[in-house]
């Protein structure tokens, strides 16, 4: 009797090893495929463009993107831009920051969003020239306009890499005349880049590239508080 449960037990332990064997190397072979982070897949109209790398961590208070540097960024109380937002379940955050191009042109920024998810679209941003406050640019959403210019921003979901299961915000593309002129990838809040085409007009790059530093800085906050929510819970269970 005791050797006919000892074979049970080690055919037992057999069957139990290899299924996690097998539960592993699925893993592996699937997991890694599912799991490993996705490079954002850059579109035919941007190619040959420089892709700029942006610096700085998710705290930091200023970075840089090819010949832009964004300095001064700050959190700030108020609801200037969101006076119509009627919803008690989220709050409106607010920020501020200062962009700088290689000429020495300054333009003072200030941006608002509903403080809901990574994926959350809305967002408002007021963008103005130091030096010349007629140069102002709004940013309402999808929409980045001054005057009669209008830039359209989509939400951007191709990877190099195609998810098997649902689909990733990979970024936001900036459309003039349907035609895909710059591109932020916001993928990852520890290396995003910012493609510009060269060809664009001074102002309308230095919109785009205010407009692309609001949607970084923006998920950067969102990321940050995601991961400070789960400290606290984790604490909460004496973690």
């Amino acid at each position: 009797i005791w050797v006919l449960y000892s074979t049970n037990s080690v055919e037992k332990m057999k069957v139990k090893s290899f299924n996690i064997l097998s539960f592993s190397i699925a893993c592996l072979v699937l997991g890694c495929a599912i799991f490993r982070p996705l490079k954002i897949a850059v579109p035919a109209e941007l190619n040959g463009v420089q892709r700029m790398p942006v610096g700085g961590g998710e705290k930091s208070v200023q970075y840089d993107f090819g010949p832009f540097h964004i300095f001064q960024i700050e959190s700030r109380p108020g609801k200037v831009l969101y006076t119509d937002f009627k919803s008690s379940y989220y709050d409106i955050k607010a920020f501020e920051y200062k962009l700088k191009d290689p000429i020495g042109n300054v333009w003072d920024c200030w941006c608002e969003y509903p403080q809901r998810s990574l994926f959350d679209e809305r967002v408002r941003c007021n963008f103005q020239d130091q030096r010349n406050p007629n140069i102002r640019w709004s940013l309402v959403d999808s929409s980045l306009t001054s005057g009669n210019t209008e830039i359209k921003i989509r939400p951007y979901y191709e990877s190099e890499e195609k998810r098997r299961i649902g689909s990733t915000l990979m970024g936001y593309s900036f459309a003039f005349s349907d035609t895909i002129r710059a591109l932020v990838d916001i993928s990852s809040a520890r290396n995003e880049a910012v493609w510009i085409h060269p060809n664009l007009e001074t102002h309308s790059a230095l919109a785009t590239a205010a407009a692309s530093s609001a949607f970084i800085l923006k998920h950067r906050q969102l990321h940050y508080s995601q991961q400070m929510d789960q400290i606290d819970a984790r604490s909460d269970f004496g973690m």
